[in-house]
């Protein structure tokens, strides 16, 4: 694990967009890595130490991918931001956190004692299931209407003779893929003009995600959903962006390590006139960050949601092994850009502030209500009101 350390410090090093690695004492607080792994009683600890050192930086697309992944934890929830509050908003049926009593529509406030915000409850989530699998999970919730009190989960444990290291792999914000990913887009007409189109991801091809927001060129109104959507490819985030455009614009800069370029948007306007209303959630991260904020930068669009997730900063992968009879391989997710939009507005760690909150209640994520869609669809429609009314 000392070894390990030693390459995965290096390789950050050697990639981090910043050359001043955000003025950390990077070989000293390397070397406070190397002592906690030599002071560990247990791999689990020895991984923490370099996870805790890369989290230094505080980027979401520079961590740690450790070689000890053939098992994984499953507790049967999943809980995200919802406003500064961390909520359950799935409980499998039948699965250990149901038996245990957890409830949709509770508020975490810590996982085995660490302290949960939007910060770091995927980052917790994950090490607590994945990074070091633990056997048992202590949720302190505060139910609706109800004290605090702690929920033990016990773990079921999920073990494959497969290594769990290309899964891991891509787990990042952009969901970076070496393949095109195939995208099922949603729509849905609402009457009056107004059409609803969800986008969960810019992963596809650039011309099958650009027909499809085109299915919207005559529309009066249009809702753009990119709630949960996690990013994806730059080529086809620009095509999306050029159909809203008449001529080319400076979305954002990529700014490395010794230069910077510029990414323009390049019109394939289709005439499309009407409103644009865009939802968005804590889970919308990365391009579909960058998305909401360019058509709410150019008053294209009102953004109608939740805080979005803070992760647009570019990352790349560098794999690594160690061993000779018995290779044992890891890797780094090594953020080598950061984006600088138009602006001059960083998006990476404060995400898009919407235009118009909306956050679901602990009710209505039990009863699976969308308030955020039936407000979407209300400005939309007063939005064509509005256009309506003679101008004195």
């Amino acid at each position: 694990m000392e070894d390990i350390l030693k390459i995965v410090s290096a390789d950050v090093e050697k990639n981090f967009y910043d050359p001043h690695m955000k003025g950390l004492d990077w070989p000293a607080l390397t070397e406070e890595a190397r002592q906690r792994i030599r002071a560990a009683n247990n791999t689990g600890q020895m991984i923490l130490a370099i996870v805790a050192l890369l989290d230094k930086l505080d980027d979401s697309h520079t961590y740690f991918i450790p070689p000890r992944l053939t098992q994984r934890a499953d507790f049967g929830f999943a809980a995200r931001p919802y406003g500064e509050d961390i909520r359950v908003y799935e409980v499998a049926d039948k699965g250990p956190a149901a038996k245990s009593g957890l409830e949709v529509g509770a508020k975490i406030r810590s996982l085995n004692g660490i302290p949960v915000d939007r910060s770091n409850i995927t980052e917790i989530l994950h090490l607590l299931q994945r990074v070091v699998p633990v056997a048992a999970l202590d949720v302190e919730v505060l139910p609706p209407g109800e004290q605090a009190r702690t929920i033990r989960i016990p773990a079921h444990m999920i073990v494959t003779q497969a290594h769990q290291y290309l899964d891991n792999v891509f787990r990042a914000a952009d969901m970076q893929r070496a393949m095109d990913v195939h995208v099922s887009f949603s729509h849905r007409d609402y009457g009056d003009g107004v059409t609803y189109i969800a986008v969960p991801r810019f992963t596809g091809q650039p011309d099958e995600t650009y027909s499809a927001v085109k299915q919207a060129e005559h529309a009066h109104a249009l809702i753009l959903d990119l709630r949960g959507n996690p990013g994806g490819r730059i080529d086809t985030l620009l095509a999306f962006l050029g159909f809203f455009d008449e001529q080319p614009r400076l979305m954002a800069k990529r700014v490395l390590r010794s230069q910077s370029e510029n990414w323009t948007v390049k019109p394939q306007y289709s005439g499309f006139n009407g409103s644009i209303v865009v939802l968005v959630d804590s889970g919308s991260a990365s391009a579909s960050e960058v998305a909401a904020r360019y058509l709410q930068m150019f008053h294209k669009a009102e953004v109608l949601g939740d805080r979005t997730g803070g992760e647009v900063n570019e990352g790349h992968f560098i794999p690594g092994k160690i061993g000779a009879q018995f290779i044992m391989p890891f890797g780094v997710m090594v953020t080598h850009a950061k984006l600088v939009m138009s602006d001059g507005g960083e998006l990476e760690g404060h995400g898009v502030i919407p235009d118009s909150l909306c956050i679901p209640t602990p009710e209505d994520l039990r009863q699976k209500n969308d308030p955020c869609l039936d407000q979407a669809i209300a400005l939309a429609k007063k939005s064509l009101t509005d256009k309506s009314q003679p101008v004195n």
